[in-house]
């Protein structure tokens, strides 16, 4: 892992701002410039997280040439919460994300330059981003997935989960007056290093629970029951659309993911026109938090597959 004061002074050089989304929501990002790049990066990053905790991928990336555009989905990270409880994780409908990354991209990544423009997803933000490439085809060059959402592992058949977290919504806004945390879930509770599911490198996971420590507006605890039956619906309709998406895509699985499924990824890959899978063997759900062999060989295959598919130079 790199040195905190090194990550913390190119956190520094990040033009660091909001913009205000299509419904007045408050929507935080950070974009880095520098002369000479190649591409543009944007990044969908998943659910809990904020664009504070990418610092390293950032860093890297900045190092392997590229620019770099990350924004904090709506309800989450350092963007305005959707509802009273600023922990809960929660959104009116998953399409009010990809109207969020619209917007981001025609205000604030298309007009810094004329290069090319790549598509970086993570877990969540993989839902988000392949959302977005189905309607708009022609934004991106290649899009890479890490860990994508296409499928959660739930503890139940999903046939059974989303109309019992429909009935619960309904409950909570009968008696609650507002959405209610998931079965079991509740407020921001950072567990025990040896208790995760998300990475096996104790310095990167002590670094992010420090950097929400910091700055613990970014802190988000478990899901509204309303956030469930959508992400089951909106994930349910992306695996059946997968034969429509058209932009050469990268789906990075990890081998001991518990938080998605690995099988929903291969067969999304196999049902696209233009898609690879590749499983990365030994690495927990979070690709680019993971030890240092699993998240190197992770980064690697990232930028060989947008090299592969980047216009000449000059092009």
């Amino acid at each position: 892992m790199r040195d905190i004061a090194e990550l913390d002074a190119f956190m520094a050089k990040l033009e660091q701002d909001s913009f205000e989304s299509f419904d007045g929501s408050k929507i935080a990002y950070a974009r880095y410039l520098q002369e000479g790049a190649k591409a543009n990066i944007v990044i969908s990053s998943g659910r809990i997280e904020a664009y504070i905790k990418y610092e390293e991928t950032l860093l890297d990336l900045s190092e392997r040439g590229f620019n770099l555009f990350i924004h904090d989905h709506r309800g989450q990270g350092l963007s305005q919460r959707l509802t009273d409880n600023p922990h809960m994780g929660h959104v009116d409908h998953f399409d009010n994300y990809v109207l969020d990354l619209e917007l981001f991209f025609n205000r604030l990544v298309r007009p810094a330059n004329e290069l090319p423009n790549l598509l970086l997803c993570h877990s969540m933000g993989s839902a988000i981003g392949l959302g977005y490439a189905l309607k708009h085809p022609n934004d991106f060059c290649a899009i890479a997935c890490s860990a994508p959402m296409l499928k959660i592992k739930l503890p139940a058949p999903e046939w059974l989960l989303k109309p019992l977290a429909k009935a619960l919504n309904l409950w909570d806004r009968r008696n609650l007056g507002q959405p209610g945390y998931v079965m079991g879930g509740g407020n921001y509770d950072p567990e025990a290093f040896e208790f995760n599911h998300i990475t096996q490198c104790p310095r990167r996971y002590a670094r992010f629970r420090d950097l929400y420590q910091q700055q613990p507006q970014a802190q988000l605890g478990s899901p509204s029951n309303h956030w469930l039956a959508k992400a089951i619906s909106f994930t349910e309709k992306l695996r059946d659309r997968a034969i429509e998406l058209s932009v050469p895509t990268l789906i990075l699985g990890a081998e001991l993911d518990t938080i998605v499924d690995n099988q929903a990824m291969k067969d999304f890959a196999r049902d696209c026109h233009d898609c690879i899978y590749q499983e990365v063997p030994q690495a927990f759900h979070e690709l680019l938090m993971e030890k240092d062999p699993q998240r190197q060989q992770s980064l690697d295959m990232i930028t060989a597959h947008y090299g592969a598919h980047l216009p000449p130079a000059g092009g």
